[in-house]
């Protein structure tokens, strides 16, 4: 992910609460488990939503609103399912994903945990998945520097900058969503794909999500080579997260930063809202 470079023939697993007890950010989750595709449903007014996501383009994220009854009649609570293309069991699940997604799925696990779902494309759910799954707190963040390393030398520097969301988001959101209820909830959803494909990419060094007048934006520090050019790396960053949201990706605000050659100068603009 580097910026340059039938369900009753499947008997569920059951899984233990995890008795761990350390929070996790559901970006961290995605990087601890080398995971590409997965998404977090929510339980939100009587409906389940995608809220968090990787691997996800827009038109799956709002294809995610389904029932309680649907994912009861499903699968257990505190189980997994794995549901298969070879044997058609996938079928019932197709409807949240974009034709573009389909064409990439092979297998698809569910963990249902009281009111959260987790589907995982083309990857098992193990007890490690599952303990992790169970930790994920979406008001938990790393703090700013613990990305932060000593790679910077001679050869290698630092491009920061700032990315603006909103109108991105707001252009999609005008033309694709038209209960206004459901605005919010898919703002930020769309919002956590895109900023999981920056904080789980290879090419980052730290970030930081702030919010400010309740725009939602990303602070990113990027490791490259000496010779790498802001543009350049910008442009591959359109380009991935086009993936997302199309064209509405040409929409994102990406101001370029006084680059850091110290540590405290990155602590300090990872600080700065």
């Amino acid at each position: 992910m580097g910026l340059l470079s039938k369900a009753e023939n499947i008997e569920a697993a059951e899984f233990k609460p995890s008795e761990l007890n350390s929070a996790v950010s559901f970006s961290e989750f995605i990087c601890n488990n080398e995971i590409r595709t997965c998404a977090l449903f929510e339980f939100i007014n009587n409906k389940f939503y995608i809220t968090n996501s990787i691997g996800f383009d827009a038109n799956s994220i709002i294809s995610s609103v389904s029932t309680k009854d649907f994912w009861d009649g499903l699968c257990k609570e505190n189980s997994v399912k794995e549901f298969s293309k070879k044997d058609n069991s996938i079928s019932p699940l197709l409807q949240f994903f974009s034709f573009n997604m389909t064409e990439k799925l092979e297998t698809i696990n569910v963990l249902k945990l009281e009111n959260r779902i987790l589907i995982l494309c083309n990857k098992k759910i193990d007890q490690a998945i599952s303990d992790q799954f169970a930790l994920i707190d979406k008001n938990f963040s790393e703090p700013e520097s613990s990305k932060l390393n000593s790679k910077i030398n001679s050869k290698t520097k630092c491009i920061n900058c700032t990315i603006n969301f909103d109108e991105a988001l707001d252009s999609f959101i005008t033309t694709n969503i038209k209960e206004k209820s459901e605005i919010q909830v898919f703002k930020e959803s769309l919002f956590n794909e895109l900023a999981n494909r920056i904080i789980c990419c290879t090419d980052i060094n730290a970030v930081k999500v702030f919010s400010k007048n309740e725009v939602k934006k990303l602070k990113a520090i990027f490791l490259a080579k000496q010779n790498t050019q802001f543009q350049l790396l910008m442009t591959h960053l359109i380009i991935n997260l086009r993936e997302v949201i199309g064209d509405c990706a040409e929409l994102l605000e990406i101001s370029s930063e006084e680059n850091c050659e110290t540590f405290l100068q990155l602590k300090k603009f990872l600080q700065e809202d």
